[in-house]
Parts: C-alpha cells; structure tokens; sequence
C-alpha cells in the first residue's frame, strides 16, 4: 500500500512538473520560487531533478550540494531563493511539505539562459558581377552562441518585411542602393540588432579583390626573391665570394702600408746639439796665415771687405738678403788663394 501510495506520488509530482510553464532567468542572476501555501508548515523539502537541494525539519535546516551558500529558505512560507544562477541549475525544481497536516506539493521549471551579443552582417556576392544592376547577394546574420542554441532565434526586417533564419538573399540594384537591412537575434529574455546597406556589398567586394591581389603580389616578389638567391647560389657563386676577397684584399693592402710607416714612426729621436756654429769670419781668419795675430783682437773678428769688427761674444743677427752668397763666395776666394800658396811656395 505504501508503495503504491509513493509511485503516485511521484507521478502526481511529475505530471505536475511536466503542466509548469517554463522560467526564464539569466546567467548569474537571483532565482526566487514563492509556493502558495499558507498555514503552519512542517517538514519542508526542495528538490532539483529529484536531488535534494536543502531540507528542514523543523529544528535545523540542511544545504545540499551544489548550493551552499547560494541557498536562502524562508521557513514560514517555505519560499526558495537561489543566488548567481549557473546553467547545470536549469531544470524542475519540487517543493514537498505538510501544512496543517496536510501534504502540499508544488513544480517549477527553470531554463538559464545567457544574454545574446549584437550581431554582425556579411555580404556575399552570388554571381561575381558586382558592377552589374540586378546582382544577386546573400546576406549573413551571426552572433556568439549563447546557451542553449535551441532558443536563438534570427528574424530579418526590411520595409516591413519580415524574414526569419540567419541568412537572407536580396537583389542588388547599384552601388548606391541605400535600403535598409536589419537583423535581430534574440532569445525569450533578450535581443539585439545590427543594420546593413547593400550599397555595402559592393566595398566589401572591392576590398576583398584588393586584398586577393595584393597577397598575390606578396606572394610572386617573394618567389622571385628566393629563386634570385637559389640562382646566385648555384650559378654564380662568385658573387658571394667576390665581397670576400675584395675586404681581404683591402684589410693586406692596409697592412702592408703600415709595415712601411712603421720605421719612420719607430725612429728614434735627434737630441738637441748646445755647440755654437763658427762664424765665416773666424773660418776665413784661421785659413789666412799671412794676417798678422795683433791685427785681431780677443772678442772681436774683422770683416775682410769692411774693415767693421764684430763681437764674437753676442750671437749673429739675422742676416740680410744676399749674405749668405756673399760669404759663400768670399769663402771659396779665401780657399782658392790659400792652396795656391801651399803650391807655389
């Protein structure tokens, strides 16, 4: 009897589950299940998908995983409070209690759900003539999935036509076709939408063609890049070389240049000389033997054209134009004169 008292039960409960409408809440926010019960309540328990989630038994209360400390229980009208919501929460909750000794149940169902992103829209040519009127493109919504798939939804709006799905084809009329396109997506507690123009198809088209032929171009200069060293590697490799040889030749010419400066700048220094040069006079005076010694006094020398004495005790000025010529001369007399004597005597 027992028995068949509890397989009705559970049937009674699940028929009840099964006639809930569905709740919607979204991710992280607070869930607040509100049982209409009333009286003196004994013995009460909730459950999630026939798993307990927190019980009281009138003396002390129980918390059951994974709900510590997301679980607040009101225990005189058994209301249920389920903060920062997470996706595996979603499903039938159950509520079993005893009110004025009667048994009460009550079921809900619980769908979380996350909030959508805006969207974005694409445009795809259909037959390539982007300068031809008439073209035919197929625009595309898209937006980050949000849980659960099943409940986005696409719907597409143009003059007050409305088109469901992600994709819609339209026709083109010029590249200045400024119709408006709007797409929304949408789930049971949110939704967003994006616009689009269909003069658009055609910059996009323009930039993608761009960009094809200029990863093309990229691509051909760094073939015939390559293939120029290959070529220069296999066939001439000289050309390589050459560099080499050049800088060695230089680094040998520079060193041998060095190698014959070396001893001019290794020479060692001339020391300074203190002794006086004699003076032409005193030469002159001491090749002429037939020159009387009085006629010469102790510090002076007598010039032999002049007649002019001259202090041999204060250095020689500097001397004029043509001096140096003039005793080179009288120097080359004075000699003559003296070794003709030598021989004729």
């Amino acid at each position: 009897m027992a028995r068949r008292d509890f397989l009705a039960c559970c049937v009674f409960t699940a028929c009840l589950v099964s006639g809930q409408p569905t709740t919607y809440h979204l991710l992280g926010e607070k869930l607040h299940l509100m049982p209409a019960v009333a009286g003196q309540l004994d013995n009460i328990l909730w459950t999630h998908n026939g798993n307990k989630v927190v019980e009281f038994n009138g003396r002390e209360q129980l918390v059951y995983s994974p709900y510590e400390n997301r679980i607040t229980l009101d225990w005189a009208s058994a209301e249920l409070y389920i903060t920062d919501l997470r996706y595996e929460d979603s499903g039938g909750y159950g509520l079993e209690t005893y009110a004025n000794k009667k048994f009460h149940q009550f079921a809900y169902t619980l769908e979380v759900i996350g909030k959508v992103s805006k969207p974005t829209i694409s445009c795809d040519m259909n037959n390539g003539s982007s300068d031809t009127s008439g073209a035919q493109a197929t625009l595309t919504c898209a937006a980050e999935p949000t849980h659960p798939l099943s409940l986005m939804k696409y719907e597409w709006e143009s003059s007050g036509n409305v088109s469901p799905g992600h994709e819609l084809t339209i026709f083109l009329e010029d590249e200045h076709d400024d119709k408006i396109y709007s797409c929304m997506v949408s789930n049971p507690l949110t939704n967003d939408t994006a616009t689009f123009t269909p003069k658009n198809c055609y910059s996009e088209e323009s930039s993608s063609v761009a960009l094809t032929a200029s990863l093309i171009a990229i691509f051909i200069i760094l073939l015939l890049v390559g293939l120029g060293i290959l070529f220069c590697k296999l066939k001439h490799k000289a050309c390589f070389a050459d560099n080499v040889e050049k800088r060695a030749a230089t680094q040998d010419k520079e060193m041998d240049q060095d190698d014959e400066l070396k001893p001019l700048f290794d020479r060692a220094p001339t020391l300074p000389s203190n002794q006086r040069l004699s003076n032409f006079s005193e030469i002159n005076r001491n090749m002429e033997p037939d020159i009387p010694a009085n006629n010469h006094k102790e510090d002076t020398a007598i010039n032999m054209d002049t007649g002019e004495e001259h202090n041999m005790n204060v250095q020689d000025e500097m001397p004029q134009p043509g001096t140096v010529r003039k005793r080179k001369e009288q120097f080359e007399r004075r000699t003559l004169g003296t070794w003709r004597g030598v021989f004729c005597s």
